[in-house]
């Protein structure tokens, strides 16, 4: 997907030299249809310390989703959901939360829900 990327380097380094980088591409996989395998690698003898690969599907049957959000308000702990219906290529934005005026999110919690 991306070849003969490189990152420039400047001198001088120290020698606990560090980088961040972002490097994206995008390859089709006609007729997959079982797990994806990402490989990386370098020819720079360096470690990695955190890499990622995002992989992005259109699903053909799409089933509702369910959210369902925790928070603290006012100390309180309290949750709200909603499920989406499978409209794609349409917003849904009914789905409000009256959640104080210092909310904090606890955790988000996204299912398949059963139709």
């Amino acid at each position: 997907m991306v070849k003969d990327w490189e990152i420039v380097r400047r001198p001088p380094e120290p020698d606990d030299w560090w980088s961040q980088s972002f490097c994206d591409g995008n390859a089709v996989l006609p007729g997959a249809t079982g797990p994806v395998r990402v490989r990386f690698s370098n020819t720079g003898a360096r470690s990695f310390q955190r890499v990622e690969a995002h992989l992005v599907y259109e699903v053909q049957d799409g089933s509702p989703l369910r959210v369902t959000f925790a928070y603290r308000d006012g100390g309180q702990l309290k949750t709200a959901d909603h499920t989406y219906q499978p409209t794609p290529g349409k917003a849904d934005s009914t789905w409000t939360i009256e959640a104080g005026e210092n909310p904090e999110t606890v955790w988000v919690e996204y299912a398949a829900a059963e139709e």
